[in-house]
């Protein structure tokens, strides 16, 4: 029996290298399309993990931006109450008339810029007057008011009111900075919270 397969296989060897090597070239291709069709499955499966990731990163974003406007309105409202807040408290008078909130501010910025102009421009003026008769002999170490005794309560009655409206709106700046300081801070640290920023230990 062994004797005739070997007599066949010489017989006829071109014929079966052909069909070893087709044999080999199908194992091969079927191993390669096997290949390939897990690597497809492999891709589609990291894509859509990559879509999955995308939109909760989309979903998580969008959350994260709800959540920094509403922190920005909620500072600003707070804002908005310490601007109020000052305007009745050293404004004696002055209205917003349901405007914005910016508008709000922008006028009583304004407001206050233009008094601490005004009055720090009456202020030198009354320091350097060019009435001889309203001003203050420092001739010695003893100053005299030149006046009379009217003209010199006048004088000085003015010059307090003055100074206690100086006072008063320079109050009304300072705490205009302070409250714009506590909205700025406040502004940082709201979004430090939202993005999970620590500074702190970062620093470390």
């Amino acid at each position: 029996m062994w004797t005739a397969l070997f007599l066949f296989a010489r017989k006829n060897w071109q014929v079966i290298a052909i069909g070893v090597i087709i044999g080999l070239v199908y194992f091969r291709i079927t191993a390669i399309v096997d290949e390939r069709d897990e690597a497809k499955k492999s891709l589609k499966q990291t894509t859509e993990l990559i879509r999955d990731n995308e939109r909760k990163r989309q979903a998580e974003l969008e959350i994260s931006r709800k959540q920094g406007k509403q922190n920005v309105a909620t500072i600003e409202a707070k804002h908005l109450q310490d601007i109020q807040h000052i305007a009745n408290q050293y404004t004696k008078g002055w209205t917003h008339d349901n405007q914005t909130n910016r508008s709000v501010i922008a006028s009583l910025r304004g407001e206050l810029d233009s008094r601490l102009r005004n009055q720090s421009a009456a202020n030198d003026s009354a320091r350097v007057s060019e009435d001889d008769a309203n001003r203050i002999a420092s001739t010695n170490s003893n100053a005299s008011f030149t006046g009379s005794s009217e003209n010199q309560a006048e004088f000085y009655r003015a010059a307090y009111r003055g100074a206690q409206e100086y006072i008063e709106t320079l109050e009304s700046a300072g705490a205009m900075c302070a409250a714009d300081y506590n909205l700025c801070k406040a502004y940082v640290d709201s979004e430090q919270a939202r993005l999970g920023v620590d500074l702190q230990s970062d620093a470390r």
